[in-house]
């Protein structure tokens, strides 16, 4: 019989996506079937609203008359907030009317998608006035105490320049010259971070650095300022959950040193 596998929303590879900027996110899945002929003629998904640790409720059941199975629309006529989670699962008809096993649940996350969502200032440390000369990168840190292990901690950050992020002394992501290039005139990518197995009871240290990458460094052959501007900038937004107190609290970032 065949299988569905593979079941991931938008382009993410990783079955639980965080940080998915997206109100209505696509899916795409894959099908193992022992016989070259299968042909899927209909698709059915489920989705739940997985927000609260404690309880699962189901946002949709329905099925759809065709043979897609790459980036099919999202099912809910309802859109996602900001900082959602969801699952969902995914079974298909074949041409003869017989029907797959549900697949296992892909998991995702939404970012932050509105301005308003984020719940911190621009900050940055003092600059040179002589626009033309190189800037130093900037350090920033914040030290925040923890009694209890927080069950969820999320790291919502991006930086006109470019930043590394670390936590007591461990580097945060994968990410090399974050954000990355863009259209700085119309958009700023932002990343978001599961950052709960790197905090400890007690004193917690999040140090970023940035410099001026591309916004604001040397680009061409001249060697002169080819940015956007001369200064740099950083949001960071930290998210905490305390599952116990079932509440959620933010500690800001703000010195510069």
């Amino acid at each position: 019989m065949a299988q569905i596998t593979d079941l991931c929303f938008e382009h993410y590879q990783s079955a639980f996506a965080t940080g998915v900027d997206e109100p209505k996110p696509r899916l795409s899945w894959k099908i193992q079937s022992p016989s070259t002929d299968f042909e899927q003629s209909s698709y059915e998904i489920e989705v739940f609203d997985e927000s609260s640790p404690l309880t699962q409720s189901r946002l949709q059941l329905k099925k759809v008359n065709s043979s897609s199975s790459t980036l099919v629309p999202w099912p809910v006529d309802k859109p996602l907030r900001s900082r959602q989670k969801i699952s969902a699962r995914v079974r298909v008809w074949d041409v003869q009317g017989g029907v797959t096993s549900w697949s296992e649940s892909a998991r995702l996350e939404v970012g932050l998608l509105q301005p308003s969502d984020w719940h911190c200032d621009r900050i940055a440390a003092p600059w040179s006035q002589e626009s033309s000369a190189p800037q130093p990168e900037q350090l920033f840190r914040k030290e925040f105490p923890l009694g209890d292990i927080v069950d969820k901690a999320r790291l919502y950050i991006t930086a006109q320049g470019v930043y590394e992020a670390n936590i007591n002394g461990s580097c945060i992501g994968d990410y090399f010259l974050a954000p990355g290039w863009t259209s700085y005139d119309e958009r700023l990518q932002y990343q978001t971070y599961d950052v709960t197995s790197a905090l400890t009871t007690g004193t917690n240290c999040l140090g970023i650095r940035v410099a001026e990458g591309w916004f604001s460094g040397r680009i061409g052959f001249e060697g002169g300022r080819r940015g956007i501007k001369d200064k740099i900038r950083l949001w960071v937004d930290p998210l905490l959950r305390d599952q116990a107190q079932d509440k959620e609290c933010i500690s800001h970032v703000t010195t510069a040193q």
